[in-house]
């Protein structure tokens, strides 16, 4: 009999709850993680830390591995690359349901294999790659300005997180997922 790969349980934690619940503390709702009532949050994104990488260099996070119990491991997506884990982080979403399934993927319409990180070009349109709404645009219905925090290459033109330059939008459209290094939201009227 082969071998099976480790299945979470449907009630994992996963990836896809954190900007879910963070949002649901803020309008009164309740998330997959079920977190306080919150005026404001900080999500904080560091792509490519795993509960792993954190315990193997607990001596340079002291503050997150002292703090680390079994119950606060979260589940990425499947597959694991930045721009799936990203999209759905970004969605709330599986990458089966939001269609951002790996890194370098076919672009059938021109006959190509492209960067789903870094190769957008005026030849793909966002909404055409991640049709769904993102959690920050699900925020801004709620009147919850969201704002991103990063380095230059998250708001140039080419970058998925290109739409974090417009704070209004961050992020929102103009990049299939809506991804940025860090990204802020608070309310800024009843809504």
């Amino acid at each position: 009999m082969p071998a099976m790969l480790p299945v979470p349980a449907d009630g994992a934690s996963r990836l896809t709850g954190v900007l879910p619940s963070a949002l649901a503390s803020m309008t009164g709702g309740h998330g997959p993680f079920d977190l306080p009532a919150a005026t404001s949050a900080v999500v904080v994104l560091a792509d490519g830390l795993g509960v792993h990488n954190l315990r193997s260099r607990a001596g340079h996070a002291r503050f997150l591995a002292s703090r680390l119990a079994r119950r606060d491991v979260i589940r990425t997506v499947l597959p694991s690359t930045t721009a799936a884990a990203i999209a759905s982080f970004a969605t709330g979403l599986m990458p089966g349901a939001h269609g951002l399934v790996g890194y370098r993927v076919p672009d059938r319409a021109h006959d190509r294999v492209v960067n789903q990180l870094s190769g957008w070009d005026d030849r793909m349109v966002p909404e055409a790659w991640q049709p769904h709404p993102t959690v920050f645009e699900r925020a801004g219905a709620h009147a919850i300005r969201a704002v991103a925090i990063g380095g230059p290459a998250t708001a140039t033109p080419g970058s998925p997180a290109r739409s974090c330059a417009v704070p209004s939008t961050c992020p929102a459209r103009g990049s299939p997922t809506g991804s940025m290094q860090h990204c802020a939201c608070s309310r800024t009227a009843p809504p």
